[in-house]
């Protein structure tokens, strides 16, 4: 299946603009593709052909997907207390997936 044609991973998917797709591993000169300011955000694992989380945060966009992605490297302890809701469940599903 081309994931790109599933209407959720558009880039006006419910008739907004969505910035492209940037993986939480990318460098940190590929996040400049993130918007500067608040906003949606969709988070897709990998590869894979479904959404895991959508958001809305009145940080920048670039700043909430950063803290996730700082949570999401600790791979010791599962972040019960970080401030972002979805960090626990994604933080679970991306250990899962290791095993």
């Amino acid at each position: 299946m081309d994931i790109w044609n599933i209407s959720y991973f558009k880039s006006d998917w419910c008739n907004l603009t969505w910035s492209p797709w940037v993986p939480f591993s990318a460098a940190k000169e590929e996040y400049g593709a993130i918007p500067k300011e608040p906003g949606l955000y969709r988070i897709r694992p990998a590869g894979k052909d479904f959404l895991m989380y959508i958001g809305e945060t009145r940080k920048t966009v670039r700043e909430r997907l950063n803290e996730l992605r700082q949570t999401l490297k600790r791979t010791d302890l599962m972040p019960w207390n970080d401030p972002h809701t979805a960090a626990h469940s994604l933080w679970a599903w991306q250990n899962a997936e290791e095993y």
